[in-house]
């Protein structure tokens, strides 16, 4: 909260707005700090979505889905899942800040038109853009543009050039890596600055970007953990078998969440645990327990639910 509303959104701890504060792309920042932390997605990724990719929001609906494909590390293709709050933030931030960014950008885009991949044809249905590179007709399957690509496609409309990028910067361009680092290590020493003077809110000594996609893992893992743990309960009440409790416990989430943090090695999902005492208890309790013969496998799933028979 200190890095979104105070480092981010130049909010004082007590809420109160800080008048001194240069508020330019303050929506931009504090809504994909929210998609970073809700989605897990990497800095590359996330700084590279088109407009197109990201859906509006529709209410009474969940979660959706947004396909990441040559923009993920390695290529390595999943699908992050954005709620319906970050769409209605982004909703927000398209309709001020990203609007007013690129009616300005129309100029510098243009003088810049020769170097640009210039898109006059979309479509959405099929996630397909066309237009003009370096002088060529090129058409690409939307999912499968890489970075450098996305951070030149501008589309031709009735105003003249405007980003395809959602993050827009100035100039109307997509912001570099480089620059959301400074954005985010300046959101980063800002909220430290004012939790010492004000006190009550203790910063860590060093606040990353990256820190934002560990964030999610972590909680992630430990609701996976306690998800497994409460189904297999549910299951046995039912009259379920118990014959695979421990081997859902130990890997099942950390599968789960291999695949959502987009790893390609298992090694790099399971650092995550040494950061959970709680799961990491949770697994150490079932193998321990696995063994003991005075207790039912209800017993036991309860005991690894850490309550005394009631839900989770």
């Amino acid at each position: 909260m200190m890095l979104q509303r105070v480092g981010l959104g130049g909010d004082f701890p007590d809420g109160s707005a800080d008048p001194g504060f240069r508020r330019v792309g303050r929506l931009r920042n504090m809504v994909a700090a929210d998609l970073a932390v809700t989605t897990g997605m990497r800095l590359r990724e996330f700084s590279c979505l088109l407009d197109m990719e990201v859906p509006r929001p529709c209410p009474g609906a969940g979660a959706v889905p947004v396909a990441l494909g040559a923009i993920a590390k390695y290529g390595f293709a999943r699908v992050v899942m954005v709620q319906q709050a970050v769409l209605r933030s982004l909703e927000l931030y398209r309709r001020t800040e990203r609007a007013a960014q690129v009616a300005r950008g129309h100029g510098a885009l243009w003088r810049r038109r020769a170097e640009l991949f210039v898109v006059d044809d979309v479509d959405e249905r099929r996630m397909r853009v066309s237009g003009l590179l370096h002088g060529r007709r090129r058409s690409f399957d939307v999912v499968a543009m890489p970075t450098p690509l996305r951070r030149i496609a501008v589309l031709e409309g009735e105003q003249g050039l405007e980003p395809l990028g959602l993050f827009v910067g100035r100039g109307g361009g997509v912001l570099s890596a480089s620059r959301w680092q400074q954005v985010f290590d300046a959101a980063a020493e800002r909220a430290r600055r004012l939790s010492e003077a004000w006190g009550g809110v203790e910063m860590p000594c060093r606040v990353r970007l990256h820190d934002l996609r560990h964030t999610f893992a972590v909680f992630m893992l430990r609701l996976l953990t306690e998800q497994v743990v409460e189904d297999e309960r549910r299951r046995q009440e039912a009259g379920g078998s118990g014959v695979w409790l421990l081997q859902h416990v130990a890997r099942s989430p950390l599968m789960i969440l291999q695949r959502l943090l987009g790893h390609r090695d298992p090694r790099s999902t399971m650092k995550y645990l040494r950061y959970l005492e709680d799961v990491s208890a949770i697994v150490a309790r079932a193998v321990e327990e696995w063994t003991r013969e005075d207790r039912t496998f209800a017993d036991y799933a309860v005991l690894c639910a850490g309550r005394d028979g009631g839900g989770v």
